[in-house]
């Protein structure tokens, strides 16, 4: 059977998922409520890849919310931080679990992307109020546009029985986590 099919999901996913590990754009040029954008990479998503790409999403989301639960002053944003934390901490607990299960040796990252760590960075300098929320909220919609793109294109099309049940298992609740973050925005 052929996967030719979905292999157009895939490196779109790719360019997603990749373009997030990409050195950060200069931050002069950029607005300063609007997180820096990702400059996309081609190819293919490997398990490898993905792993990459799914624990620094959730160490990302666990210590951005941590952050937003001190520094933001909306209680809604608040509650979504501690979502955040909880369903990311559950998530990396499955991941470990799956990358055990998967042939191959996988490696669970243990810090950030540099792009990652320039959104921490700014919002780790972003005063506390407004301007914190809304770019704690942008970067919620941007990181989890990327993960649903990641993870429905590992589920569909990836090279790990065990980490593709991973991906399928968690889309909806990034969806549900991106439409969450969408509505925050207003």
């Amino acid at each position: 059977m052929s996967r030719t099919p979905h292999l157009p999901r895939l490196a779109t996913a790719a360019v997603l998922a990749l373009g997030i590990a990409a050195g950060p754009m200069p931050l002069a040029a950029q607005p300063q409520t609007q997180p820096p954008t990702q400059a996309p990479v081609t190819g293919s998503l490997s398990g490898t890849a993905f792993v990459e790409q799914a624990g620094t999403s959730g160490l990302f989301e666990i210590e951005a919310a941590k952050l937003a639960r001190d520094k933001s002053t909306s209680s809604a944003i608040r509650a979504f931080a501690d979502e955040m934390i909880k369903d990311h901490q559950a998530m990396a607990a499955d991941l470990k679990a799956a990358t055990g299960q998967a042939r191959g040796e996988f490696t669970l990252p243990g810090q950030l992307t540099p792009t990652r760590q320039t959104l921490m960075d700014r919002l780790t300098a972003e005063p506390k109020g407004a301007g914190f929320d809304r770019l704690y909220v942008e970067t919620q919609i941007q990181a989890h546009r990327a993960a649903v793109g990641i993870f429905t294109a590992y589920a569909s099309d990836g090279d790990q029985t065990a980490l593709r049940a991973f991906a399928e298992r968690y889309v909806p609740l990034l969806q549900t986590h991106l439409d969450h973050a969408l509505a925050l925005k207003g």
